[in-house]
């Protein structure tokens, strides 16, 4: 998976930015090495993860430049840990120095019907009318977990009030490359979880929102070696 992972960064930087775009990378991370699924992770107190599934929805992609918005996409994209080409976006701004996305998809979307593309249903993320979608949805086993088969399930999602999930990413770049890799760190989001309260997080509600707050803060610009 490492290997894919650095094939499909190559690849992705050779495509995209030697074609004169601008171009998204997001690099999945634990503990600030590259991510991969079914792989046992130790840590130095014993405790363990391991990975089976982790998706969700970037929207509302959106660039500025001396604080005025300069461009906005209106596509939703669903990143897919099990899926490397799903790792980028490309765009054709060039001069910004701050960029923000959601996390999720927007509740007036999720009541217009639109069941298609990277919101299909196929992609297993969509519960129904009434709960709408899932934003982000990561799967495994840890020592942590209280459930007997040491599993977790976190479907982090709910677009009516007061449960609204989506989260918002605001990032400042630093440097005027095209190539923006931006990394999350999963192991920063699982530190913050309380195992004693909850392993499993199905449905909208209070929970659903305390856990969904925290995924803002694991995302990062990564330095630029180019």
């Amino acid at each position: 998976m490492r290997i894919l992972f650095i094939i499909v960064t190559l690849l992705f930087q050779f495509f995209v930015f030697g074609q004169g775009n601008s171009g998204l990378q997001l690099t999945p991370l634990f503990n600030g090495l590259p991510l991969e699924l079914d792989k046992n992770y130790i840590l130095e107190d014993s405790s363990w993860y391991k990975f089976s599934t982790c998706r969700f929805y970037v929207s509302n992609l959106s660039f500025f430049k001396d604080g005025r918005l300069k461009e906005k996409t209106n596509e939703f994209y669903l990143f897919d840990l099990d899926e490397p080409s799903s790792f980028s976006i490309t765009f054709k701004n060039e001069d910004f120095d701050y960029l923000s996305f959601s996390i999720g998809i927007d509740s007036t979307t999720n009541v217009a019907g639109i069941l298609d593309g990277a919101l299909d249903p196929i992609n297993g993320m969509y519960w129904a009318w009434n709960s709408g979608y899932i934003n982000f949805k990561l799967e495994g086993t840890s020592s942590k977990s209280t459930e007997k088969s040491k599993s977790f399930e976190f479907h982090l999602g709910g677009y009516l009030a007061p449960y609204q999930t989506i989260q918002t990413v605001h990032l400042p770049i630093r440097n005027n490359s095209k190539d923006i890799l931006i990394g999350f760190d999963i192991l920063a989001f699982m530190k913050e979880i309380d195992f004693n309260k909850s392993s499993n997080v199905m449905i909208p509600g209070l929970n659903a929102v305390q856990i969904s707050s925290i995924l803002p803060s694991i995302f990062t610009v990564l330095p630029n070696e180019k």
